[in-house]
């Protein structure tokens, strides 16, 4: 009724599937850019949809939202000038803001590939190749780039599959290494396996990822191994290197 009167309802308190009703062209941006955002923060809207909402126009204002919004409309005038030294300059910003909002792995979904492939060098280029690690990706960017640091060599590893040959540097990335060298999950997972099923089995390992980012490595251990024995070697290794970079927040 009240959208019948032209009184739209907003849907932020409302469940995450009434944010698609946000994104209506006879919307204003600023609702637009916050049901986007909410979207993206959950896996539910394209990033490259994303980045249309951030590029639509110029932000009328500053602060919240609007500062993602010139942040990333910056760094794409930087990468179709093709400014090696602007993009290196304004990189860090945005991904600061990004990952403070939750839409790290958005960002490098849309972005990482691109940075990637640049020239970058120093603190910069560390930071375009991990963005690349946390792209569709990262299997190419790992193969074709050569970490000098400890952490990136671990971090290219585990892109690779291959952890056992980097060093870990702290307890999750030891445990993240245990992982994946783990011949078989724990018993009492694979009962869970065997008895309920491989859907059931994934949410535990996604229970048990959470629980890792909350500072239980050996949970980050096994929901490793509980994917790699249902044969999601990659989403195991997309999940690591997102807890590793912590693509979600600062």
């Amino acid at each position: 009724m009240l959208e019948a009167v032209g009184e739209p309802v907003p849907t932020g308190p409302l469940p995450l599937a009434y944010a698609w009703a946000d994104l209506r062209p006879n919307l204003g941006w600023k609702a637009q850019l916050a049901a986007g955002e909410r979207l993206a923060r959950h896996g539910a809207l394209p990033a490259n949809r994303l980045a249309g909402l951030y590029l639509r126009q110029r932000p009328s204002a500053s602060g919240g939202v609007w500062e993602r919004v010139a942040a990333v409309q910056t760094l794409q005038r930087d990468l179709v000038a093709n400014d090696v030294d602007a993009v290196s300059q304004d990189l860090p910003a945005v991904w600061a803001a990004m990952k403070a909002a939750g839409l790290g792995p958005a960002f490098a979904e849309q972005y990482g590939a691109e940075l990637a492939r640049l020239p970058l060098t120093g603190d910069a280029a560390r930071l375009a190749f991990e963005i690349g690690l946390l792209s569709p990706s990262f299997q190419t960017v790992a193969a074709f780039s050569s970490p000098d640091d400890p952490r990136g060599r671990f971090l290219s590893a585990v892109a690779r599959g291959v952890p056992d040959q980097a060093t870990a540097l702290t307890p999750l990335g030891a445990a993240v290494r245990a992982g994946f060298l783990a011949e078989a999950p724990p018993p009492h997972l694979q009962r869970l396996i065997r008895d309920s099923g491989a859907g059931i089995a994934v949410l535990r390992a996604i229970t048990l990822f959470s629980e890792g980012a909350d500072g239980d490595p050996d949970g980050v251990s096994d929901a490793i191994a509980v994917l790699r024995a249902l044969g999601l070697d990659r989403v195991a290794r997309q999940a690591a290197l997102e807890l590793l970079i912590g693509a979600h927040q600062t």
